[in-house]
């Protein structure tokens, strides 16, 4: 949190903090906040509404729109990044079960939860129980091997401290030994570091076995605990894992219980490992800073490996037609033309 009161109390503690470049862009930063906050509630409604006419034209692509339940909180339209996917598709979300339903999703947007699986339907996340950053840490020591929890106690020099639940970003370096706070979690540094200072984050979606692709957020150093990025961009899995690396992505995730969400992964410079270190069973996105049209077409091929690895859906062909994220900034109203659709 940007507290400029702080600042101008303390200026050297900042000036170390943050470096010139980067004091200099928080006070811009806060400064066009309010402008910027303007900025990004207009690009949000903008796309709530493309999402919300896409899904009308391509469930008419559908001879029986797919239903899709999510249970038992139904999300908003056009902030998950499940309903972008679903728009993408043509599938229709639903918050109440019928016989028409085809696929169903636990979900809440809590840490710890207890959800049944939905009778006679193929449910996702059911045995996603627990996606605590102990949780997180148990598992990924127990299929990678290795692991990167450590005793507050008695670890000597510096870590991480944060909270154990999911979602709030407010990580912190720390110098120990030091005393465990109840509720927070004490982790060695990894260091993602790839430019100079500036931090970058593997953002891993899965989707039952696939990883169709990654998100490489990245950040300046001061804020690698936020999620706030500077830039972000999209790159094939492979170019990023290795093929046992992703072996051992789908291991851990079914040792999470999780059949869809996104991952929080680092690679490490030094050892050249990658650590998991957050699990998101209710993804929001795509990320910040992602260029909007790349971001309609990730939706896009995440809703196709949705269908791929859940749905039996024989008329669905992938990618059967341009997307209109494709036509640039013609948008939806030229696509209709384009593609023949009324």
């Amino acid at each position: 949190m940007w507290k400029p009161i702080a600042v101008l109390l303390n200026p050297a503690q900042a000036l170390r903090k943050y470096g010139v470049r980067g004091l200099t862009a928080k006070t811009a930063e806060y400064l066009f906040r309010p402008i910027q906050r303007v900025m990004y509630k207009r690009a949000a409604e903008a796309e709530r509404r493309y999402y919300d006419e896409l899904a009308g034209i391509e469930g008419a692509q559908h001879p029986i729109p797919p239903k899709i339940l999510l249970y038992p909180t139904c999300p908003p339209p056009g902030v998950y990044v499940i309903s972008k996917m679903c728009a993408s598709m043509g599938f229709q979300v639903v918050s109440a079960n019928s016989e028409d339903v085809c696929l169903a999703i636990a979900w809440e947007d809590a840490t710890h939860v207890d959800i049944a699986p939905v009778p006679g339907v193929r449910t996702l996340n059911a045995s996603c129980r627990d996606i605590s950053k102990e949780a997180v840490a148990r598992a990924f020591e127990r299929v990678f091997g290795y692991g990167f929890h450590v005793d507050p106690t008695t670890h000597i020099g510096p870590l991480v401290e944060k909270s154990d639940r999911n979602g709030p970003h407010d990580g912190r370096i720390i110098h120990g030994p030091a005393q465990a706070v109840p509720g927070r979690v004490y982790q060695r540094i990894i260091d993602n570091q790839v430019e100079d200072r500036f931090v970058m984050d593997i953002r891993t979606p899965v989707i039952g076995n696939a990883i169709p692709f990654v998100y490489l957020k990245y950040r300046p150093l001061y804020e690698r605990f936020s999620n706030n990025n500077t830039r972000a961009v999209r790159r094939p899995t492979s170019e990023v894992f290795s093929t046992d690396e992703v072996s051992n992505i789908v291991a851990f995730a079914r040792a999470m219980g999780l059949d869809y969400g996104e991952l929080d992964i680092l690679r490490d410079r030094g050892d050249s490992r990658i650590y998991i270190v957050d699990v998101n069973k209710t993804p929001v996105g795509p990320p910040n800073h992602l260029d909007r049209f790349e971001g309609r077409r990730a939706m896009r091929e995440l809703g196709e490996a949705l269908a791929a690895q859940f749905m039996v859906m024989p008329h669905l062909q992938p990618s059967r037609r341009p997307m209109a994220a494709d036509e640039g900034s013609t948008g939806i109203a030229q696509y209709r033309v384009q593609h023949g659709i009324s």
